[in-house]
């Protein structure tokens, strides 16, 4: 087995020189804790992707899963992200990892991406536009090279910083408990953090105990970003008062809150599958908010946005969703640009916004007419007994009354109707609101008009000029479906 690498360069920075292997192997803390990640996730005799930037940890993390591979029957891919935020110094980088790459027979696979471009676009910042980039192609190597896991060189100092910079944020559990040795990046690709409870001092040791060579990343030590000041300040204190192991103890502490977050998001998982209504839509009863309390709300709230919008939302979100639930029916909140929860009588419900297309269909005769996801049948029975049944996706119209060509279509603020058995014109907002519908469902409720005005609103009244008289010779029936 592989024990170091010597790359005998003039400096930390270059990887000119030949790479030179010592056949000496100590086990150590940094290859039992990986050994352990990948044995316990079933990632034995698979492929994975490294993704090495050419910094200390990167580096040392690819060279302990060399030490692993023939043990653990691994194949290993390199994936490295030039962020092209440092010009030559991250050209320089990425040849550094290409150099280590080929001296090993790996493949590598390597971008280069435009971070500024993102977070201009996103409104995010330098730090979460480069995160979001990176593990896309990470995923993209995954997929395009059949891996089933894309290793990181993650530690128990990174976790430590995360759960510190959770905590100022003021974040709740899953903020706090991220940072796991595994998760899933994709329902097939895990995301894996073989060093996960090695500390940065033995990253350092193991490093140059096998005289490893990496890069050193210059915007490290920039104060620019808070994890920077995390960890040259924060860190430090923290040291000084509580001790070398403050950032074990810390990851533990994370590790804990995870566990508990396991068996909080059982029981999330087990209450949203009850109130799905489909791919876009979630109806939460305002008595199960009630029965559940605000702390469980809270988290089938968060799981339900995070599903829809496929982001998981901050405290200030949920809190608006939350006031819902006192609210009067027809309120509502924008969780996302296509996306809002609705107030209504009896429920919440969360739904991807409809898109208002002035989507017209126009009815010439008796027929079959589609409109969206819904059919309305036409059908003139002319000379007949017609029995009618109460139903409110089927009207019977005095066919004497109506004009052809018909329109069918969406609703419009404005639209007006003298409503079935009423002498006067209503506001058809106004007769949704009295019959009950959703304020969810509103703006999908259609009406059947011809050049008069009105003839019925899909599924909740007719209009009065539409009554059918025992003397009527021809009835018009529509089938809402």
């Amino acid at each position: 087995m592989l024990s170091g690498w010597n790359l005998t360069p003039k400096s930390r920075n270059d990887c000119t020189g030949m790479l030179k292997i010592r056949r000496m192997y100590v086990v150590t803390n940094l290859e039992s804790s990986a050994a352990s990640v990948i044995r316990d996730n079933k990632l034995i005799n698979s492929t994975t992707v490294v993704a090495v930037s050419g910094g200390l940890d990167s580096i040392t993390l690819l060279h302990v899963l060399l030490s692993l591979r023939t043990t653990l029957s691994l194949t290993l891919i390199v994936a490295h992200v030039n962020h092209g935020l440092r010009g030559p110094e991250s050209d320089a980088d990425e040849q550094f990892v290409r150099n280590i790459a080929h001296a090993h027979g790996l493949p590598i696979y390597s971008t280069t991406l435009n971070v500024l471009l993102q977070a201009q676009q996103t409104g995010s910042g330098i730090e979460a536009a480069a995160r979001k980039l990176r593990y896309d192609y990470l995923i993209h190597v995954a997929r395009q090279t059949g891996a089933r896991a894309v290793a990181v060189a993650h530690h128990a100092n990174d976790a430590a910083e995360s759960f510190l910079l959770h905590l100022a944020r003021g974040s709740g559990i899953h903020g706090l408990a991220s940072h796991a040795p595994v998760r899933d990046l994709t329902n097939h690709v895990l995301l894996v953090r073989p060093l996960h409870g090695v500390l940065k001092t033995e990253i350092q040791q193991y490093a140059i105990s096998n005289t490893l060579q990496w890069r050193t990343d210059s915007s490290n030590t920039n104060r620019q970003f808070l994890r920077n000041e995390i960890r040259h300040t924060l860190i430090p204190a923290l040291t000084s008062v509580f001790g070398s192991d403050i950032c074990t103890r810390i990851s533990r502490s994370a590790g804990l809150l995870r566990e508990a977050n396991e068996i909080v998001q059982r029981t999330t998982h087990d209450l949203v599958s009850k109130i799905v209504v489909d791919d876009n839509t979630y109806r939460i009863p305002i008595v199960m908010t009630e029965a559940l309390g605000q702390a469980q709300t809270h988290e089938v709230f968060r799981a339900v946005i995070a599903t829809l919008t496929g982001n998981l939302p901050g405290y200030s979100t949920i809190q608006r969703v939350w006031g819902l639930v006192a609210a009067e029916p027809g309120h509502s909140v924008e969780i996302s640009d296509m996306h809002t929860v609705w107030r209504d009588r009896d429920h919440l419900t969360f739904s991807k916004n409809i898109q208002h297309h002035e989507t017209v269909v126009t009815i010439t005769a008796d027929g079959e007419y589609v409109l969206g996801k819904r059919t309305l049948l036409v059908e003139t029975k002319n000379h007949c007994k017609v029995t009618i049944t109460p139903n409110p996706n089927i009207a019977y119209v005095n066919s004497n009354a109506i004009v052809f060509p018909l329109v069918w279509r969406t609703w419009k603020h404005g639209d007006r109707m003298v409503p079935f058995a009423k002498n006067t014109s209503v506001l058809v907002s106004d007769l949704l609101t009295n019959a009950h519908v959703p304020s969810s469902q509103k703006p999908y409720v259609h009406v059947i008009a011809d050049a008069e005005g009105l003839l019925w609103i899909c599924g909740v009244r007719p209009a009065e000029r539409t009554r059918v008289h025992p003397t009527d010779q021809s009835i018009t029936i529509f089938t809402y479906l």
